[in-house]
């Protein structure tokens, strides 16, 4: 009688056992069902998600294209994603995670390189304080027929939430050229999908429009139509300098303009166009003597490298291994970053030196760029929004009730200053009730950030 005793308990521990498994398999399935949500702009597949897809054009000087010619020499485009994690202990030196990186070696004269398909984990996803992944592009000789880069160009930078189908153009030289006027070093396009049996659509030049009907143009502000004309004049010239024909040069796309200006701008481009499409008539030329226009740096940041490999920013002699950091440490305190900035280098000094020099100026911006990100984003208002079915929204992230106490806390601990209050934007149909549990857990987790700090101090000055 023991016996089957014991044998019923058994199977009834193993059955309790089984259900207890599924019941916390369930939940396991439940919690991973409950993740952050995805941002609209990533194409999820699988366990994974898609950034969107972009184009990187490589325009290159006619000194840097026949340079390449001759050498049969390579292009690389080398694209990097990377974003702030919210465990800070997972960051590198300058406060970011690697999300993804893609290299595409263009050849043979190919100047388009395509980038899709690129993924990342929901895992990583997950462990992102900025969902919004920032894409870094450098582009470099392919280094067959020297062990040194050849080429200087403009750095782009974007977020992923700003990718989808477009195309950006990059005006490349060699470092050995001077500094002349040239065009933007990025220009953004708008570059239709490829559909299937349709023609390929020309890409657009991309002209932004502010609420108040302020002009952007490859992140820089147009003032007024004069400057308009000013930078797609110079766009356009340039692009048919470096061999695109006229019939082949990109329209325009305007992107938040009223009606009215879309339609004037789009006018005053076709008229530049038609402009660049006429035949030029040769006139007598008068010789003048030449002048050389002083250098003027605008950035107030000069660097200089002598003969000897001395190198000298702004004045002050800097060693090669520290050239990066200094000049991040300049660069962060200025109101704007620069996208590149000329290095002056003695004619005599060896290539190999000129690369590396650029390669740390390009590493010092880049780095000074996402610490300015860094600090807006750290030091961003808090908002709190709650909509009528009840959802909660954390400075745009979705929490729940349960977690908002804890989850806000985490956030203003990292404030330099803690608010007395933060408002909670409510819906007006939302009951009273719900109102008054979010804002009890607002309060809780203001006064729990301002003991934790105080504590901190606390067993600092022990």
């Amino acid at each position: 009688m023991t016996k089957y005793f014991l044998t019923f308990l058994s199977l009834c521990l193993f059955v309790a056992c089984s259900s207890k498994d599924k019941s916390q398999k369930a939940t396991d399935t439940q919690h991973l069902t409950q993740t952050q949500p995805i941002e609209p702009y990533y194409t999820v597949v699988g366990d994974s998600l898609v950034i969107p897809s972009f184009e990187i054009e490589v325009k290159l000087s006619e000194k840097a294209a026949q340079k390449l010619k001759k050498d049969m020499e390579t292009v690389i485009v080398a694209a990097y994603f990377s974003s702030i994690p919210i465990d800070e202990k997972a960051a590198d030196e300058i406060g970011q995670i690697a999300v993804v990186d893609k290299l595409i070696e263009l050849k043979n004269g190919n100047t388009l390189a395509r980038f899709e398909g690129l993924k990342f984990s929901k895992t990583l996803y997950d462990s992102l304080k900025v969902k919004d992944v920032q894409m870094l592009i450098n582009i470099y000789s392919g280094r067959h027929s020297s062990e040194n880069n050849l080429l200087s160009g403009g750095i782009v930078e974007k977020p992923a939430s700003q990718l989808k189908d477009k195309r950006f153009i990059t005006f490349n030289s060699l470092i050995e050229e001077p500094m002349s006027q040239m065009p933007p070093s990025v220009v953004e396009c708008f570059a239709p999908p490829k559909m299937p049996n349709q023609p390929i659509q020309k890409p657009k030049l991309l002209v932004k429009c502010s609420e108040t009907g302020q002009m952007t143009f490859a992140d820089s502000t147009l003032k007024d139509m004069d400057a308009f004309k000013t930078e797609m004049r110079l766009v356009l010239t340039s692009l048919q300098k470096m061999g695109t024909k006229t019939e082949d040069l990109p329209d325009l796309e305007t992107q938040g303009c009223m009606m009215g200006m879309s339609g004037e701008l789009r006018t005053v481009f076709q008229e530049i166009k038609n402009e660049l499409g006429k035949p030029t008539i040769t006139k007598p030329t008068v010789t003048k003597p030449k002048v050389t226009p002083k250098a003027v740096n605008k950035n107030d940041i000069s660097i200089v490298v002598n003969k000897k490999g001395d190198i000298f920013l702004s004045g002050k002699q800097v060693a090669l291994e520290s050239l990066k950091k200094e000049l991040q440490n300049v660069l962060v305190k200025k109101t704007v970053i620069p996208n590149q900035i000329p290095v002056q280098f003695d004619k005599n000094l060896l290539m190999g030196m000129r690369g590396t020099v650029n390669d740390e100026v390009n590493g010092a911006i880049a780095g000074a760029k996402w610490l300015k990100k860094k600090a807006t984003l750290d030091n961003a208002p808090i908002t709190i929004v709650v909509n009528k079915q009840g959802d909660i929204f954390l400075s745009g992230k979705k929490v729940g009730l349960e977690n908002l106490k804890k989850e806000l806390q985490n956030t203003l601990v990292k404030k330099t200053v803690i608010p007395d209050q933060i408002p909670v934007q409510f819906d007006k149909n939302l009951l009273m009730g719900m109102r008054g549990e979010v804002n009890t857990e607002v309060s809780g987790a203001i006064a729990g950030a301002k003991w934790l700090k105080k504590k901190a101090a606390l067993e600092a000055s022990k």
